[in-house]
């Protein structure tokens, strides 16, 4: 079974006024991911999938659009009608994500199992922070309004689960095998370890933050130790150089073209659209170390084993995380950025400059953002 109707937001639904709720809610702040491995980006998690605790705090990350998206507090009052009518629709893609999450990991790892299997991680990713959220607020959450929505299972059942799923074969249970000249077509599964990696961040500054207040519901025996998170902060960062690498490589000695030509220059437009675009989303939500050139603040604790992410283009040079963001920005732009090179602005350029029919743009686009 495949979780339908899921896009790169999960939840990520905008919504039509404010939600009337007077009730003190216990939440973690939005903020970074600092445990073991620092955050590049200051990007509060969850980051990927929901925007955050609560959308309406007034804090660093507040911006004009905050309201018009889902954190896990509003998220949660859309289910279970905490203040406000029920959302039937996200209840339905709710009650998915707390069946999938039950169900076994595929021990045959062909791509159709890792498929399953990554979506089964991001399930139980989400449903472990969100079983959290509601037991830590028994006031809001009673028997009652639980009795809305589909039955969730208790946070150290949840929690077990996610931790068993993360340390299953390290990462090899989630790979996605593809040649170097398909290497676009990691972006779906890429996208989706991301997002359950994002939502697992998530879950560490809730038991950071709220543990002295719930000795007894949290435990950081629940969570992954230091090796263990470098080790999957290593493998999401060497599928993105796969990913990365196999779009940028120098093709010249392969197909007899001028020096310095690379993969993504003989693609088809949608090609590396799909690849910068997840190169950058993955970085967002990459923990840690990505590149050498990564400017991080006295006293950070780098990891030598993060080698970095090189582009041929640019002389074999490392690139670093706010290059690597930029050229997704870029590859997405709505305009021209660069009028010598057109092309590289992807979207604009297969679009011929945001046409809803032209070409394939936007139905690649919307193949890259969306999980199946």
């Amino acid at each position: 079974m495949h979780i339908k109707y899921i896009t790169i937001g999960l939840f990520l639904i905008f919504i039509a006024g404010e939600t009337i709720n007077a009730q003190q809610w216990n939440l973690p702040p939005n903020r970074k991911n600092t445990r073991h491995s620092t955050d590049y980006f200051n990007t509060p998690r969850p980051a990927l999938s929901v925007r955050g605790f609560d959308n309406t705090a007034t804090d660093q990350y507040v911006h004009p659009h905050s309201t018009k998206t889902f954190g896990v507090k509003q998220l949660l009052e859309h289910i279970y009608g905490v203040g406000q009518s029920q959302d039937l629709v996200a209840q339905d893609i709710f009650a998915e994500l707390v069946i999938r999450s039950e169900e076994g990991l595929e021990s045959f790892l062909d791509n159709n199992g890792r498929d399953d299997n990554r979506e089964i991680l991001e399930a139980r990713a989400f449903v472990a922070l969100v079983s959290l959220v509601t037991e830590a607020n028994p006031t809001i959450f009673t028997s009652n309004v639980l009795a809305n929505a589909q039955p969730l299972p208790s946070h150290s059942v949840a929690v077990s689960r996610l931790k068993s799923a993360l340390l299953a074969g390290d990462s090899e249970y989630f790979r996605l095998g593809v040649s170097p000249d398909n290497a676009f077509k990691r972006g779906p599964a890429l996208m989706q370890v991301a997002r359950a990696w994002d939502l697992y961040l998530a879950l560490e500054n809730a038991y950071e933050d709220l543990g002295s207040q719930f000795p007894t519901l949290i435990s950081t025996q629940n969570l992954l130790n230091s090796t263990q998170k470098i080790d999957w902060n290593l493998a999401i960062r060497q599928e993105l150089g796969f990913l990365w690498h196999d779009t940028q490589k120098d093709v010249a000695n392969i197909l007899n073209l001028p020096h310095d030509v690379q993969t993504h220059e003989v693609q088809a437009g949608n090609w590396p659209l799909i690849s910068f675009l997840v190169a950058g989303y993955v970085t967002l939500g990459f923990n840690g170390y990505l590149s050498n050139n990564d400017s991080y603040p006295n006293g950070y604790g780098g990891n030598s084993n993060y080698n970095g992410l090189k582009d041929d283009d640019h002389g074999n040079n490392v690139q670093s995380s706010d290059e690597i963001l930029a050229k997704a920005m870029k590859s997405s732009a709505f305009h021209y950025s660069d009028s010598n090179n057109k092309r590289y602005n992807y979207w604009w350029f297969q679009t011929a400059g945001g046409k809803e029919f032209f070409a394939e743009g936007s139905y690649y686009l919307n193949v890259a953002m969306q999980v199946h």
